[in-house]
């Protein structure tokens, strides 16, 4: 589950439906006072059917947001990313803009950062329960390139819940 605000009071929640197995997202209003208003809108991704395991939601560019998440079964399924649009009111595209599935064989506890300009990261528990840190671009109207820029394996052992933040202006940890 992660939650990203949108927009004066708009909210999105990147959920997985643990009930049909999919990626769904959903827009709501929060106002000042902690009142959570009725879904604006909702969106069911036709590419994570029977996925969308543990997504993050980041935002790319004006309209359009990026979800990483992870396939099934979720012991061995890949890892992919989708982009959308969800508008100032909390309007979600009717479908996918592009999607990219970063890593065939095994991704597990993944997280999502955006680095600079089109350039975004994700470090995840890969094959064998080792940590891979990537980066690929995503243009700024949604399509993701479909090669990763550049990987490390760095835990050629154990990685257990990786993450990544920025520390200052090109420095991760």
């Amino acid at each position: 589950l992660r939650l990203i605000h949108i927009s004066d009071t708009i909210y999105a929640i990147a959920y997985w439906g643990n009930n049909d197995n999919n990626l769904k997202i959903v827009t709501v209003d929060i106002d000042d006072s902690g009142n959570i208003g009725a879904v604006i809108d909702s969106f069911l991704s036709a590419d994570a059917a029977g996925s969308g395991f543990m997504p993050k939601i980041l935002h790319v560019s004006g309209d359009v947001y990026a979800v990483s998440y992870q396939s099934l079964p979720p012991a061995t399924g890949g890892g992919s990313i989708l982009t959308i649009t969800i508008d100032s009111a909390g309007n979600i595209g009717a479908t996918e803009i592009d999607t990219f599935q970063f890593e065939p064989v095994e991704m597990q506890e993944a997280d999502f950062i955006h680095i600079s300009g089109t350039m975004f990261a994700i470090v995840y528990t890969g094959v064998d329960g080792d940590g891979f840190l990537i980066t690929f671009t995503i243009a700024n109207d949604g399509t993701i390139a479909n090669a990763v820029t550049d990987s490390e394996e760095f835990a050629p052992a154990f990685c257990d819940s990786p993450e990544i933040i920025s520390v200052v202006e090109n420095i991760f940890a």
